[in-house]
């Protein structure tokens, strides 16, 4: 289960899949994406926007498909990158 958690960490949107990412990012600003490595090359992720509300942590099967999903969210505009961090 994914989770959207307000800046007092109230949890204010959840979801099974990445469904939940998309739905905020259309209602709140985007600020980053802050991706990691995680074990056996996983990718893992969470979102901060620009109203203080941020992700619980999301996980993709490899950091390669997590950082190509990213850079496929065309309506999100094109990131700058700095070093593992995906910027709006």
């Amino acid at each position: 289960m994914n989770y959207i958690y307000d800046s007092s960490g109230k949890i204010i949107a959840t979801g099974k899949n990445l469904a939940v990412i998309l739905r905020s990012a259309r209602t709140r600003q985007l600020i980053s994406a802050n991706t990691t490595r995680g074990t056996g090359g996983r990718g893992v992720v969470w979102f901060l926007f620009h109203d203080g509300s941020f992700s619980s942590d999301i996980n993709f099967a490899s950091h390669t498909v997590l950082v190509g999903w990213l850079n496929a969210r065309r309506s999100w505009g094109k990131p700058t990158v700095e070093g593992d961090t995906f910027k709006w």
